[in-house]
């Protein structure tokens, strides 16, 4: 099987495996504290959130190599959690979506 190049730079979390596995900042942190605004677009598609349109899952990124424990969320909508959960390249593609987001990478639409 050809392995195909990947579209992001991001690691996914193996299952049954805790971001505190990979960084010893974050090991053994019970709370969190949410700083900032919350997003009002998927970080995903970038479409507006809505009546209809709400976010219905957080795609976190860790850094790998800092001290302090710190983390973003981008919540991403119903159907780009679905993208998600269809795995393959459907996820590969959120992931590269969410990355460019938090990149500040602008979106040709």
């Amino acid at each position: 099987m050809i392995a195909t190049p990947k579209l992001h730079n991001l690691e996914e979390i193996p299952e049954g495996m805790t971001v505190g596995d990979f960084n010893p900042a974050f090991a053994g942190i019970r709370k969190e504290i949410r700083v900032g605004k919350f997003s009002e677009c998927c970080t995903c598609c970038r479409k507006p959130f809505n009546a209809v349109r709400k976010p219905r899952r957080d795609i976190r990124l860790y850094p790998a190599d800092i001290a302090v424990p710190i983390a973003w969320a981008y919540p991403i909508c119903g159907r780009c959690a679905v993208l998600w959960r269809n795995g393959g390249s459907d996820r590969e593609s959120v992931l590269a979506a969410v990355e460019a987001f938090h990149l500040g990478d602008r979106v040709d639409q």
